[in-house]
């Protein structure tokens, strides 16, 4: 299986997340049986299959879920997070601009506030460039950061501070009913009772 799934890997180079099977021997990313033998033997752990392990290694920075797991919302909200961000920034970088890499960053740096705020950071200090890097350089450095970032699920501490720092921009025209319902909004969400998109669509991010 080892040196089959190697060869088809040979063939795919061109993608930007990988969904496979789930609950396959061979495919499953989590919870696949560890067995002791090869017949009627016990499970010793649990482990991810060999075809999901080559994916995994040959391509680390990718997103990568089983197709069961995407049915959690949280979950299929990230996976496709860092799937599009990935996607975007392949068809960004294709200009080879530093000029577009910051435009980047910046239409996306509340996204990577919500996600690791020191990251964020460290990704603004690559756009700045203050070593005079070359550009392929640049973006090469941007885009390890990048996925760094999106390695982890994001709190709802962390998209609350990201939602409270976009409304700070436009609050001073906000009405005092507008503020407060805002403001229960983020409540709410952080109480689970709704989703963030609610206040997302709000703000109009």
């Amino acid at each position: 299986m080892k040196k089959y799934s190697q060869e088809i890997l040979k063939d795919i180079s061109d993608i930007d997340g990988i969904i496979l099977k789930g609950r396959s021997p061979s495919c499953g990313i989590k919870d696949v049986k560890v067995y002791s033998g090869m017949e009627k033997s016990p499970v010793i752990g649990k482990s991810m299959g060999l075809f999901a392990a080559e994916m995994e290694k040959h391509f680390p920075y990718l997103p990568i879920e089983e197709e069961g797991r995407l049915t959690n919302l949280i979950i299929r909200e990230h996976f496709f997070t860092k799937l599009y961000a990935i996607f975007n920034f392949k068809k960004m970088a294709q200009n080879k601009s530093i000029k577009k890499l910051a435009d980047y960053h910046a239409k996306n740096k509340y996204l990577y506030f919500a996600y690791n705020q020191t990251l964020k950071n460290k990704l603004g200090s690559i756009v700045a460039n203050h070593e005079k890097l070359e550009t392929n350089i640049v973006l090469d450095n941007y885009f390890k950061e990048m996925v760094k970032l999106f390695s982890n699920l994001p709190s709802k501490k962390n998209y609350i501070n990201a939602y409270q720092h976009i409304f700070g921009y436009f609050s001073k025209f906000a009405s005092k009913e507008e503020k407060v319902f805002i403001l229960q909004l983020m409540e709410k969400y952080r109480d689970g009772k709704i989703d963030k998109s609610a206040i997302a669509s709000i703000l109009k991010v």
